[in-house]
């Protein structure tokens, strides 16, 4: 339901005399996705298919991989970058789910980045820290971690 004042504010805006029309307006199927397509056209907006998705996870990817900022930062980015270069705006979840994958994948790389830096030394010595010991299933870094379990004072 739309309340008259705002039918009889729209008519005046658009010139309708007889306000009855908008009541019609939403009935037949094909008129939201045409006029939509007229705006569209008018205002130059395009959709947000290739080559602007590439162009927005490749910004975003770069964003992500020199810095750790925040998706709800990353998301107001991506907006701001849509509308600026005239994109008609996805779904929230469209855009969140983009986001977090393209963090995902800076984040795997730095990790991969990260595991080349040890030598196969420093790679073994990691491994024997993380491990189960023999005589535990703690690893030995738990074991460190916890500190001695009876503390004794001097004699």
């Amino acid at each position: 339901h739309i309340p008259s004042g705002v039918r009889h504010f729209t008519a005046r805006q658009l010139g309708i005399r007889d306000i009855t029309v908008l009541a019609e307006y939403g009935q037949r199927e094909n008129t939201r996705r045409e006029h939509a397509a007229l705006i569209r056209q008018h205002y130059q907006y395009r959709e947000f298919a290739w080559p602007w998705t590439f162009r927005l996870t490749r910004l975003l990817y770069t964003r992500s991989w020199i810095s750790n900022e925040r998706p709800g930062l990353l998301f107001d980015l991506a907006t701001g970058w849509l509308m600026q270069h005239r994109i008609i705006l996805p779904g929230a979840t469209t855009l969140t789910r983009l986001i977090s994958e393209v963090r995902e994948k800076a984040t795997l790389r730095l990790w991969n980045k990260l595991a080349l830096i040890p030598s196969a030394e420093q790679r073994s010595q990691l491994e024997m820290l993380l491990g189960p010991t023999d005589c535990s299933r703690l690893s030995l870094l738990e074991s460190l971690k916890k500190g001695p379990v009876t503390i004794s004072g001097p004699a």
